[in-house]
């Protein structure tokens, strides 16, 4: 896609992209890095999940990890018989339409997020957006 400040055409999403080349070259987890421990722990999960090497594979295997790990840290972190709270989640999307050669135009781009979790958990009582 086309991005203003960008000099070329880019991946909406450098992480998922880069994950899904490693996927594709290699199934073994690189070492862990102090400066990245989140991306860390994505991979492991995601080798864990063994999705297929492609973006759309990877993003709803990420989609589903980070929803699972969430709602795991919740039920560890949060007494919802003391404690209202709300989670909605999804993916944002990018889409660029600025033919190559052209200046960015952000009339061109397409934004939105695709919904993923929804909801609320009132005096402990889960009710879905």
């Amino acid at each position: 896609m086309r991005r203003a400040g960008r000099p070329a055409l880019s991946g909406a999403c450098g992480a998922l992209l880069a994950l899904t080349a490693q996927f594709s070259a290699s199934k073994e987890l690189p070492e862990a890095s102090a400066d990245d421990l989140e991306v860390h722990y994505l991979t492991k999960k995601l080798l864990e999940a063994n999705p297929e090497p492609n973006i759309v594979a990877v993003t709803k295997a990420a989609v589903d990890v980070i929803n699972s790990t969430l709602e795991h840290l919740i039920s560890v972190a949060v007494d919802s018989k003391k404690a209202d709270y709300a989670v909605i989640t999804g993916v944002q999307i990018h889409s660029g339409n600025n033919p190559p050669g052209t200046p960015f135009n952000l009339e061109n781009t397409v934004e939105y997020i695709t919904p993923s979790l929804a909801y609320v958990v009132v005096d402990g009582v889960k009710k879905t957006l």
